[in-house]
């Protein structure tokens, strides 16, 4: 999916265009840079009063859609026609939208925009009209698919990651697109294209402190070096705005996860539980660690009590006990299992 995004945001720069692109799904950052890149950067300026038309879904009509994707251009090599939230925009009693997808016009570039699950638009299409719709469907990235995107995004603007500093970006960012990106774009600021980008990179652009990171917590709790778990606890107690209880538990869940996971496993070969749990071998050791110092029955305690302090934290069953101190007991606990 995210490859796909960086395929069809290259062609644009080549300047290879369809007739017809039509984005939907879940994940709004890829469907909102490929539009906003078309909107801002295939006309120039003084080629936007003529040739650029953007709808919105919820107040469109469809004819007006089609009448607008039919124009020629006038003094410009294309027509641009946008409807954003594309979800919303109803077909008429015509089905005129489904006839011009069919033929749609060469100059013309059509974007619907659909920011839902569903293929709303694209149906019975004819072999011959899907040729020239660009058809992408942009779902969530889940939490594992993570590093490989920043690495992939990163290639693509010409940097390098070491792993250390990936796994300390991944952590922080989360799920979010758009915030890595954001926090991307920091690095970019500050380094040369050709960088390979460092855990000290991390730290100095981006602000996120090695040291006290929520992996960098695990690998104490995997080896059981109680002074420094002990250290981080105490940290994250005292600031539990940045490291709230619930995000340090959804953080260290999967992780534990994957240690539980790892015991099930019929073949322990490093290759094979690299590629089986989604894990860097240059990180297998801690969770090979984390295995020998908990065995299945604590990771399954671990687990369990990982939810309780999480439920807590969003005030289930907890009527003074402050987000610090969650996140303390909850760390300490891990320690003494």
């Amino acid at each position: 999916m995210a490859s796909l995004y960086l395929d069809i945001i290259n062609d644009l720069k080549k300047r290879i265009f369809k007739p017809v692109y039509y984005l939907y799904g879940s994940e709004s950052y890829f469907i909102d840079a490929i539009t906003d890149y078309i909107q801002h950067q295939v006309l120039q300026d003084f080629e936007k009063d003529f040739n650029l038309t953007v709808f919105y879904g919820l107040d469109a009509n469809v004819g007006k859609v089609v009448d607008a994707a039919r124009r020629y251009p006038v003094g410009a090599t294309h027509n641009i026609v946008i409807v954003r939230e594309a979800q919303h925009l109803r077909t008429d009693e015509e089905d005129s939208l489904q006839k011009y997808l069919e033929k749609p016009t060469p100059s013309t570039i059509l974007v619907l925009a659909s920011k839902s699950e569903k293929n709303k638009h694209l149906k019975k299409l004819s072999s011959e009209a899907r040729k020239q719709i660009v058809e992408a469907e942009f779902k969530k990235l889940y939490e594992s698919e993570i590093p490989a995107w920043i690495k992939n995004y990163l290639a693509a603007h010409r940097y390098n990651i070491e792993e250390e500093a990936l796994q300390m970006l991944a952590e922080y960012t989360g799920t979010e697109i758009e915030v890595i990106v954001n926090e991307c774009s920091k690095l970019f600021l500050n380094l040369k294209e050709g960088t390979t980008i460092r855990p000290e990179h991390i730290e100095e652009f981006i602000g996120i402190s090695k040291e006290y990171s929520i992996y960098e917590l695990f690998r104490h709790l995997a080896y059981k070096n109680r002074a420094m778990a002990t250290r981080i606890a105490m940290r994250y107690a005292a600031d539990a705005r940045e490291y709230h209880p619930v995000r340090v538990a959804a953080t260290l869940f999967p992780l534990f996860y994957k240690v539980w996971l790892y015991h099930l496993l019929p073949v322990k070969t490093e290759s094979h539980a690299a590629a089986v749990l989604g894990i860097n071998r240059f990180f297998l050791k801690d969770y090979l660690a984390a295995a020998r110092n908990y065995p299945p029955e604590k990771c399954n305690r671990i687990l369990r009590r990982m939810n309780y302090y999480d439920l807590r934290a969003k005030g289930v069953d907890n009527q003074s006990t402050s987000p610090g101190e969650i996140t303390r007991e909850m760390i300490l606990y891990i320690l003494s299992v």
